[in-house]
């Protein structure tokens, strides 16, 4: 049996919704198990979702990097107003999850040669 305390907790989003708590409500309620849990994994979502667009408006620099204009014009992302929105944009369309990966993307690539005397050609 759970406290009423706990109770409050779940109802000011202190603490998630177990399926302890999920059976509990839904003998209460009458309102399926499987809801509150479901209810409880959009609100873990959303929050989630919050904390990403903070980390992405921190990262909207690396928009300028890219032929994004273009990119829409070509239908390769979708049309968008905003930076941040642009941003997500640039990582489904290169199919990376955070901006770190994106700018990895962007950065040319770290090429070692030398010239070999005997055959004066290129080594790589």
């Amino acid at each position: 049996m759970r406290p009423s305390g706990h109770i409050t907790q779940v109802v000011k989003g202190k603490v998630g919704i177990s399926p302890e708590v999920a059976v509990s409500f839904e003998r209460v309620t009458s309102i399926p198990a499987r809801y509150w849990i479901q209810l409880d994994a959009n609100h873990q979502a959303a929050l989630h979702r919050q904390a990403e667009t903070q980390v992405l408006e921190e990262r909207v620099d690396l928009v300028d990097r890219f032929p994004v204009r273009d990119l829409m014009r070509r239908q390769r992302i979708r049309p968008t107003d905003s930076k941040v929105d642009a941003l997500r944009e640039l990582l489904r369309f290169f199919a990376v999850a955070d901006p770190d990966a994106l700018e990895e993307v962007c950065e040319p690539p770290r090429v070692s040669c030398r010239l070999d005397r005997l055959s004066q050609g290129l080594v790589v």
